[in-house]
């Protein structure tokens, strides 16, 4: 396969200025779930500096363990937040090239962006063997802790239970470089095309040729940093995304390994890439992913975006869904997100939420609920202060009731020319909402919650008029989430829709 030659546009759009080095891509998640070891590690070294005072014996032991606990999660986040650097050189790439911000971009400028799940590999292994390293030797420490009736000691096993989850991460991260090798997004044109497309092939060394198809998400996010100091926190809101099911057949076997040509649309009513680290940046995020039997292929490439000579203004984010909806089938039966629609026996089409639909995710969620649950019983128990105690309690009662929805809450929509009628259930409550065609202005597919890299949409109605509350934008109401795939969103909004006009 002769490798294309990446084509440069000429960019038109207005740029701002830098505001200084990003926090990098640790999000609010990384720092909540890092809490509770930093917690519990001064508590431990808390413990460490009193036997020390007192003559006990593995006092300076425990002191050490807690401070590594305490301090080596948050070490890593911000020297991941560091690591963010703009390349040297940046200054004359701008100078040489004042209409060509990609080109300020060292990663851009010859078309192939390259993924980092080596880096990611070792950084995997590194964080692993620290970790084990340092919290296994806890484990001759916890009998004679529980020989003394000290059952907060227990909470110890966190530790090496988190450094066998950090194995196998590694583990898994090795076994996905193994079977796929270096990925490589490589551009058919330099930059994507706000209001045109985003075009390329994907590289893969191998390992692809039992997949049937490919997951490809381009997604616009807005990455910030708030707070100062040592409050800074990084945040990624997710503007704009959109997905398409690419065919395993379309897979060819070329000088590089295997290629798969990847296409786009990108509407022009979305801002463009910033080409440099900054606090508040827009970044366009391309991932790929494939179920096969065993590691599951997954990369990641941040693309360039602007706008250019060839952008297209009348491409906008609602023609593009107008495309889609117009051309898409009307959804029934049962949907790959599990979601069922058809008819009502009393008039009208009735669409289907039922109960445990993500099962995974629910035991995710549950999990992390009998953690933070878990500790705030321990911080009870021993008499730790009250506001500690009830942070831990609170927020672990915050996510066992969104474990219990995932796992047990239902709901069913009823659409008719009247309006919608919103019927919701969990274990023995029930709470019912009618909303008249009249009052609905719209039906929009929206982002929802985040796992990880997947993206769950929800369904919102829109109602007429301005809600001075949410500053001017228009009230509206979720009428179920949790959809795993954008077409099925936005098919069922269609539906309902149509529906409505009848």
């Amino acid at each position: 396969m002769d490798r294309p030659t990446p084509q440069r546009h000429g960019g038109t759009a207005p740029l701002r200025a830098p505001s200084g080095r990003s926090g990098g891509p640790s999000a609010r998640l990384a720092w909540i779930l890092c809490l509770p070891f930093v917690v519990f590690g001064l508590f431990a070294a808390n413990e460490g500096v009193s036997r020390i005072a007192s003559g006990t014996e593995q006092g300076a032991l425990l002191l050490v363990f807690g401070l590594l606990f305490a301090g080596l999660p948050v070490a890593l986040l911000l020297a991941a937040r560091r690591g963010r650097q703009g390349p040297s050189g940046e200054e004359e790439r701008r100078t040489r090239h004042p209409d060509a911000p990609w080109l300020w971009n060292e990663a851009w400028a010859d078309g192939r962006i390259r993924c980092g799940n080596r880096s990611g590999m070792i950084v995997g292994w590194v964080f692993a063997l620290v970790w084990n390293g340092f919290s296994w030797p806890l484990l001759r420490v916890l009998p004679r802790e529980l020989e003394r009736d000290n059952t907060a000691a227990l909470f110890g096993l966190l530790f090496p239970i988190a450094g066998v989850g950090l194995l196998v991460w590694a583990v898994r991260a090795t076994l996905r470089w193994r079977r796929f090798g270096a990925s490589t997004f490589e551009l058919a044109r330099v930059p994507g095309v706000l209001g045109g497309e985003l075009a390329g092939t994907l590289h893969v060394g191998g390992g692809l040729q039992e997949a049937r198809a490919l997951e490809a998400r381009l997604s616009c996010i807005r990455r910030y940093v708030s707070g100062s100091g040592k409050n800074r926190s990084t945040h990624e809101d997710v503007l704009w995304t959109e997905e398409e099911r690419l065919a395993g057949s379309g897979l060819v076997r070329g000088p590089h390994g295997l290629a798969l040509p990847v296409r786009i649309a990108i509407p022009f009513d979305c801002r463009p890439s910033d080409p440099l680290e900054s606090n508040d940046r827009i970044l366009w995020r391309l991932e790929l992913r494939a179920e096969v039997p065993g590691v599951d292929y997954h990369a990641q490439f941040e693309v360039p975006v602007f706008e250019t000579s060839e952008s297209d203004r009348s491409r906008t984010r609602a023609m593009l869904a107008e495309q889609r909806g117009s051309t898409a089938p009307m959804p029934s039966g049962e949907l790959a997100s599990g979601i069922t629609v058809r008819a009502h026996s009393e008039g009208g089409t009735e669409i289907v939420f039922p109960a445990g639909r993500q099962p995974g995710l629910a035991a995710v969620t549950s999990l992390f609920a009998a953690v933070f649950g878990g500790i705030g019983w321990v911080c009870h128990v021993q008499g730790a202060p009250v506001p500690i105690t009830l942070f831990f309690a609170a927020f672990g009662g915050l996510i066992g009731y969104s474990a219990l929805s995932l796992g047990l809450g239902s709901t069913r929509l009823r659409v008719s020319p009247d309006g919608v009628r919103i019927d919701r259930r969990l274990l023995f409550g029930r709470s019912s909402r009618k909303l008249s065609a009249g009052e609905i202005e719209s039906v929009e597919p929206e982002v929802g919650m985040r796992a990880g890299s997947r993206i769950y949409w929800d369904l919102r109605l829109r109602s007429k008029g301005p809600d001075r509350r949410r500053r001017g934008r228009r009230p509206g109401t979720r009428v179920a989430g949790r959809i795993r795939d954008k077409r099925d969103a936005e098919r069922l909004a269609a539906l309902i829709s149509s529906a409505l006009e009848r």
